[in-house]
């Protein structure tokens, strides 16, 4: 079932050492070719402060349907097959999340 309305994606990977510019390069194409996609709000990728081998990208949707035409596109699979050749963990940790329609105070 798609939730409705705006989305966030939390992508997590760890690059194998030695492939950092590789890395980079095809992270970049990869955020070039989704800045493009309709539905996208924003994209940000950190790397973790204590292992700069591990990175997250967040990126923003306005629906889950526009995220998934992302994922179902040619350029997607690609791109995404060419870094799980240079990643530690071949297939990426990804997290839909969405605010609570509710507001409440959580912990």
């Amino acid at each position: 079932m798609l939730m409705q309305g705006p989305i966030r994606v939390l992508t997590e990977r760890v690059m194998s050492r030695g492939f950092e510019p590789t890395v980079g390069r095809l992270l970049e194409q990869m955020r070039s070719t989704v800045s493009k996609q309709p539905g996208l709000i924003s994209v940000e990728t950190l790397g973790d402060a204590q292992d700069y081998h591990h990175q997250v990208t967040i990126s923003q949707w306005r629906s889950q349907k526009e995220y998934q035409a992302w994922r179902d596109s040619e350029e997607f699979k690609k791109l995404s097959n060419a870094l799980s050749e240079v990643l530690d963990q071949p297939n990426c940790k990804t997290r839909i999340l969405q605010a609570p329609r509710d507001d409440i105070f959580l912990l």
